[in-house]
């Protein structure tokens, strides 16, 4: 069955695998920067899925006083 609409949230949206396999919903992520205005700032990527780091370490940066603000999703993550 083909359908004529794909939902897209980006990745602040709190959507479990679950949920988005079960009802086919895409997700687009978002951009996270690590270390605002420092020399060493990082751009990491907010997963639905927790990739890369784990919402601990998120959360241990921010408590640590780590800079982190995120930015919009990218053209080149829809495709």
């Amino acid at each position: 069955m083909s359908r004529e609409f794909v939902i897209v949230v980006d990745s602040c949206s709190d959507l479990s695998t679950q949920l988005r396999n079960e009802h086919g919903i895409e997700y687009v992520r978002m951009g996270v920067v690590k270390n605002v205005g420092k020399e060493n700032e990082e751009e990491v990527y907010a997963s639905l899925d927790w990739e890369g780091y784990s919402n601990k370490e998120l959360f241990d940066w921010l408590r640590n006083g780590m800079a982190v603000k995120t930015t919009q999703v990218s053209a080149s993550e829809y495709h």
